[in-house]
């Protein structure tokens, strides 16, 4: 029998892996932002970042968000591939 390809965690990981390269967009920005003399700053309360974070990055934009749903896509095959055996 055939080793079949693991989809269900290669999915699994490149959703990880959109939540890292929304994590790196946000720290980079948040940096650039901060570095900025001019302008408004903005709020350094874990808490507050976390909304930012949540709400203006994560899966936003076009890497992070192919890497997102095609991890979706693999997971949902996987699933299916598994109840069908």
């Amino acid at each position: 029998m055939p080793r079949r390809f693991p989809l269900f965690r290669l999915g699994l990981l490149i959703i990880v892996g959109s939540v890292a390269a929304s994590a790196f967009q946000f720290y980079i920005s948040l940096g650039q932002s901060m570095a900025a003399m001019s302008g408004d700053e903005p709020a350094s309360t874990p808490r507050d970042l976390l909304h930012h974070f949540r709400d203006h990055f994560l899966f936003a934009g076009t890497i992070p968000g192919i890497l997102f749903w095609t991890g979706v896509v693999l997971m949902f095959a996987g699933i299916i591939r598994g109840f069908r055996r």
